[in-house]
């Protein structure tokens, strides 16, 4: 876990749609980034490790889709989560990562409980 969490960077903070517009605009798109690759992108305060207080009882949708369409699905689910789109399941999302791989984009989404509301994210 710590080499894990040493392997990890933060690239910025972002608080209003508007930021959130200036940082996306210049990150590469998931087709553009190298194979074994993952981007995170998570709620301030949590760290993208199950240890995190916020993720130990919680659990993660994961989506798997083929090469070429991870690109708008990605910005749409940055989008749904910047845009408070999950509704009441909302504040049972913690982050979002992308990982790339070789022969498939996989998505996860990770939230604070193992069921309950966060059923509604489906």
């Amino acid at each position: 876990n710590s080499d894990y969490e040493k392997s990890t960077k933060a690239m910025c903070k972002m608080g209003t749609a508007q930021e959130f517009w200036r940082v996306y605009a210049h990150l590469k798109r998931p087709s553009a980034l190298p194979t074994v690759s993952d981007y995170h992108f998570f709620k301030e305060g949590i760290r993208p490790v199950w240890e995190d207080e916020e993720n130990k009882k919680g659990g993660k949708w994961i989506m798997r889709l083929k090469k070429g369409v991870a690109d708008r699905y990605w910005e749409d689910l940055l989008m749904a989560m910047v845009g408070d789109q999950f509704a009441e399941a909302g504040e049972e999302v913690c982050g979002a990562v992308v990982s790339v791989r070789s022969g498939e984009d996989v998505f996860s989404i990770w939230t604070k409980n193992d069921g309950g509301r966060n059923v509604k994210i489906r």
